[in-house]
């Protein structure tokens, strides 16, 4: 499946399980989730630099500070709904959000 295919793909099923975002953070979501599939890591610096989008590096940085410290993750709770459209519980994962301002 060619990475367009994917992130078309992504992009549906977020925005079916994440009622309540608009178009412009699920697209957000979507090229962080594969970037951070793509360079192996949560490192906002990474996944920005693995981001496939036009913009310039620190813009991608910063829409994804500003995504961090703008969503009320009680009520999205992103990290299970992504869990869950993997497929399976993983045991030895552990996910941390840092509240440094």
């Amino acid at each position: 499946m060619a990475i367009t295919e994917k992130v078309k793909k992504l992009s549906r099923e977020l925005k079916i399980g994440l009622t309540g975002i608009n178009k412009c953070r699920i697209d957000l979501i979507t090229l962080a989730v594969i970037s951070m599939c793509s360079v192996g890591s949560v490192n906002l610096i990474k996944v920005a630099h693995g981001m496939l989008s036009e913009v310039k590096v620190s813009s991608n940085y910063g829409r994804l500070q500003r995504f961090i410290a703008e969503v009320n993750w009680k009520r999205g709770n992103l990290p299970l709904f992504l869990i869950n459209l993997i497929g399976k519980r993983p045991s030895n994962y552990t996910l941390n959000f840092c509240g440094i301002n």
